[in-house]
């Protein structure tokens, strides 16, 4: 059992000190300055910092927590300076979007709207463009056209596709290099490596008159790889052997192979009775198909798509909304958490507290 005057000697003295005064030993005095640890005092320096700035930044400053900073700053009656507006942040409101302002000093949308508001300055206004102004959209780029009359970029691009004006880009030249891997690799591989798109290089390959992008035949076939044609999907087999599926399936017709069947399977009358009466894709998962398969059957027989009935609230299922979780009265009623919570929120009934681990059920 540990004294008052024990308990006060706490955090003075090293722990065998402490031990050999009180006659205890090393663990539970070392346990018990752990467990009741002594305050830092604070400077006059560190109190002329409160309500500089905000508790979390002066925190982070002075090496303490937010919470004791905010509780200091609460004890000495010292107010925030988080929050305070200076003059040249004022002259910012109203002169582009709420959201760019934020963006810039730092604040959310709210704070820079309310700010604005209460200052009694109108929200922004995008800018009258001049016909002379027009012509320039779609001759430069928009950041020169931002940067020329003083707006943002987006606002410029927002004014050209309102005019359904084209923006300008930079042609890349080609390169005699660049030139010669064109039809060499499909269009999508050579695009990638070399750092263009594939609207670009299939362009390209136009212009230099190669109607073919990547011809079959160039790929070698070892007799080993012909007796997996037809054993596989193409895509499967082409993803063995690192090439493209169409250089698979044109070696496959070229050696008369027909394609790959799986083992059809067969809709038994239980299955089909199922269908419209769940989502498809929960009734894929529940028969082990795919979508697809669910969504053709159910075509084929004519049956249409499972649409959920709303849920009609009774004054008996009201009154035992917040009186559980929201999931269990979700499966008593038979309906979604998610329209449990907003039949709560329109009814203005608060959740019930301690509820939050499933199981737990009290019985009226």
């Amino acid at each position: 059992m540990w004294s008052p005057s024990s308990i006060r000697l706490l955090g003075r003295h090293t722990g065998n000190l402490f031990a050999q005064s009180e006659q205890t030993n090393l663990i539970s005095s070392e346990m018990a300055n752990a467990a009741s640890p002594i305050p830092r005092p604070w400077t006059p320096a560190e109190d002329k910092l409160l309500g500089t700035n905000a508790d979390r930044l002066i925190g982070q400053k002075i090496g303490r927590s937010k919470g004791s900073v905010y509780q200091r700053r609460r004890v000495l009656g010292i107010r925030c300076a988080g929050n305070i507006w200076k003059p040249e942040e004022d002259k910012l409101l109203g002169t582009a979007h709420d959201i760019e302002i934020g963006r810039r000093l730092g604040r959310t949308k709210g704070s820079i709207y309310h700010r604005r508001r209460k200052l009694g300055i109108r929200g922004f206004r995008p800018r009258i463009w001049t016909a002379e102004q027009d012509k320039w959209l779609g001759t430069i780029p928009d950041s020169e056209i931002a940067k020329t009359v003083g707006c943002t970029e987006a606002n410029v691009r927002a004014r050209r596709m309102r005019l359904g004006i084209a923006a300008t880009r930079q042609v890349k030249p080609w390169t005699p290099d660049e030139d010669k891997l064109v039809g060499t690799l499909p269009d999508k591989e050579l695009a990638q490596k070399l750092g263009r798109s594939v609207v670009a290089v299939a362009h390209r390959r136009e212009q230099k008159g190669i109607h073919v992008p990547f011809h079959p035949n160039q790929k070698i076939w070892t007799a080993a790889e012909d007796a997996l044609l037809g054993t596989m999907m193409d895509q499967q087999l082409a993803q063995r052997l690192g090439c493209h599926a169409y250089v698979v399936a044109y070696r496959r017709r070229q050696r008369g192979i027909p394609p790959f069947k799986g083992r059809i399977r067969h809709w038994t009358r239980q299955e089909e009775a199922l269908l419209g009466t769940m989502s498809d894709r929960r009734l894929a998962k529940k028969l082990n198909r795919t979508v697809f398969s669910i969504m053709v059957r159910r075509h084929l027989k004519g049956i249409p798509i499972f649409k959920r009935k709303n849920h009609i609230w009774k004054p008996e299922d009201d009154r035992i909304l917040g009186t559980r979780p929201d999931h269990q009265i979700a499966h008593l009623l038979s309906v979604s958490v998610v329209a449990v919570r907003h039949r709560r929120f329109r009814l203005g009934i608060l959740r019930r507290k301690g509820h939050r681990r499933a199981g737990t059920f009290n019985r009226t």
